[in-house]
């Protein structure tokens, strides 16, 4: 899936489920992956992620760029993660 968000505030908020991620240590992942070619364009600055991440599981961290080259155009930055 594919999305663009602009919002002029900083209320942008990726939330796991807040009943069941902290408990089983399972929450929300974001995963970006291309076939290597600088094809992929990742931007993510002021939002708050919360609940993320996947305990003992290689590769699910809360944002994870998977082989993805170059990142030239891409950032996070200014981000909050719990």
């Amino acid at each position: 899936m594919r999305a663009e968000v602009g919002v002029l505030t900083r209320n942008v908020v990726f939330r796991g489920d807040p009943n069941t991620s902290i408990t089983t240590e399972y929450g929300a992942t974001i995963f970006m992956h291309s076939p290597g070619d600088d094809s992929l364009t990742f931007r993510a600055s002021d939002v708050e992620f919360t609940h993320v991440g996947q305990a003992f599981k290689l590769g699910r961290y809360a944002l994870h760029m998977h082989m993805i080259g170059a990142v030239h155009n891409s950032y996070i930055k200014n981000n909050a993660i719990h």
